[in-house]
């Protein structure tokens, strides 16, 4: 696979670049200083994948991959990868349909295992007659996480609440999975990463986003049972919580916690007896006495 680093950090862009050379199948591509440079030899060398730091110089690097996605780039988008040393960017990163995000310092095995899932993602999509990735439009098959075939029924009942993955053929598994949420009147897909908590609402469940609340038809069991395997957890009968948003956690009363969002709002969910102990391990660390 060709490869290109974006970095206007020597030591950096140097580091990454030895890291990469390790790996047999990589190719080198010049390396880029700034986004405007990033642009010409993108340009000129058609890369795979570029290692693209977020923060640059004259254009940032969610600026150049927005760019390749909207449209308005005439050339081959290549993959992203995005590196740097701060995680805010993740929600938005993603957003950008990014292979992956990497944050500094570097870490060989964590590096690896991006390689390997951008291995998997060009060989999903093929080649096309010029030798170049096949688009998103040619991956074969959209799936909701059980593995059923969802692609012709996102406007049905099958679609109320799903999550929607790109299918790996070969038994290369699934691949940052998206929300799938019928409020009513159109299919709302979210990045389970951008849901702060969802609450039980009669017989719905409703989502909360920094940005919008939805409605859906699920239960709340349900709902967790999508989200398995991602940081949610069930604060109390009534309750999902991101533990990505979780800043801090307050006494209540009769030993019940509640946990206060980073959200605008600074929301507060009541923590269960039963879940205060879970929770303290969840997010790594103990109470002090």
């Amino acid at each position: 696979m060709k490869v290109m680093v974006a970095e206007d950090e020597r030591v950096a862009r140097e580091e990454l670049t030895y890291l990469l050379s390790c790996h047999p199948d990589v190719t080198l591509c010049p390396g880029a200083e700034n986004g405007s440079e990033l642009l010409e030899l993108v340009d000129q060398y058609h890369p795979d994948v570029v290692f693209l730091d977020i923060h640059m110089p004259s254009l940032s690097g969610i600026e150049a991959a927005r760019r390749w996605r909207n449209g308005s780039w005439k050339g081959r988008a290549p993959q992203v990868v995005f590196v740097t040393a701060y995680e805010q960017y993740a929600v938005e990163a993603f957003g950008l349909d990014a292979v992956d995000y990497l944050l500094k310092p570097y870490d060989e095995e964590r590096l690896g295992e991006t390689l390997e899932r951008i291995r998997r993602r060009l060989a999903s999509r093929g080649r096309d007659g010029g030798g170049h990735a096949v688009g998103m439009g040619t991956v074969p098959g959209i799936v909701r996480a059980g593995g059923d075939t969802a692609g012709q029924e996102r406007g049905g009942e099958g679609a109320a609440m799903g999550l929607l993955t790109t299918a790996v053929p070969g038994g290369g598994g699934f691949r940052r999975p998206k929300l799938l949420v019928d409020d009513g009147e159109k299919t709302v897909v979210l990045h389970p990463g951008a849901v702060q908590y969802a609450v039980r609402n009669g017989r719905a469940v409703e989502i909360h986003t920094d940005s919008l609340t939805v409605s859906a038809k699920w239960t709340l069991a349900e709902l967790e049972e999508r989200l398995a395997g991602l940081n949610f957890f069930r604060t109390h009968r009534s309750y999902l919580v991101n533990l990505e948003y979780v800043s801090a956690i307050e006494p209540w009363f009769n030993g019940a916690y509640t946990v206060v969002l980073n959200d605008r709002a600074r929301t507060k969910i009541p923590v269960s007896r039963n879940a205060v102990k879970e929770l303290f391990e969840r997010l790594g660390g103990r109470r002090s006495s």
